[in-house]
């Protein structure tokens, strides 16, 4: 809660300074899906590699695996990029939201009188408005962003992956970073040779009888 009078600001820079923690909050809301599967992506790359299954395949399988999970990490960078910006507009009702007024005091702070009206009547409704508003801006506040991480990953993904990824670093040991590179360790490409047989005697002396 901010306290105007306290902090000497005018209304339009608590507003200024609200508004881009709101958007910060939408943001951290509207990503975290994307962050939810890069994390349970990785998580699982690492576990793989932590277990030592790379050396057990063959470079085909290798290859396959690690397409799969570029593949996934690849969805989850899309579902980051592909998520919307808040506006201005959006954050204003966040702050509102947030503290819990319904006639918007956030978003009439925004607001401009449309035109440049002479009615002394107009003006005197619009500055009471505005004071009404200014006087509710001390009470503005911008809850931490509400993840609800369960909506994201309803089968519990993150949980199962974490357990795996304790166990199998416990395995590691101190092989973990060998392990890792072990997913991009292919076998080398061996040319053989022509294939040469030299048969070669050698006939003793005589006095060797």
């Amino acid at each position: 809660m901010e306290n105007l009078e306290d902090q000497g600001r005018p209304a339009e820079a608590l507003i200024t300074r609200l508004s881009r923690r709101a958007r910060l909050a939408l943001a951290i809301e509207r990503g975290w899906s994307a962050l939810v599967a890069g994390l349970i992506v990785t998580g699982l790359f690492i576990t793989v590699s932590w277990l030592g299954l790379w050396a057990l395949t063959p470079d085909w399988a290798r290859i396959a695996g690690l397409i799969i999970f570029a593949a996934g990490l690849l969805w989850a960078i899309r579902l980051a990029v592909l998520v919307k910006t808040p506006t201005h507009n959006e954050a204003l009702d966040r702050i509102d939201c947030d503290s819990g007024f319904s006639h918007r005091p956030a978003a009439a702070l925004a607001d401009s009188l449309a035109g440049s009206s002479q009615d002394s009547f107009t003006n005197s409704l619009w500055l009471a408005h505005r004071r009404a508003a200014e006087a509710a801006a001390g009470s503005f506040k911008v809850r931490p962003p509400s993840v609800q991480t369960a909506l994201h990953d309803r089968f519990a993904l993150r949980a199962g992956v974490l357990v795996a990824l304790v166990a199998a670093g416990f395995i590691a040991g101190p092989e973990k970073h060998s392990r890792l590179l072990s997913a991009f360790l292919f076998s080398p490409i061996t040319v053989s040779g022509p294939n040469i047989r030299i048969d070669a005697w050698i006939d003793p002396p005589a006095y060797t009888g």
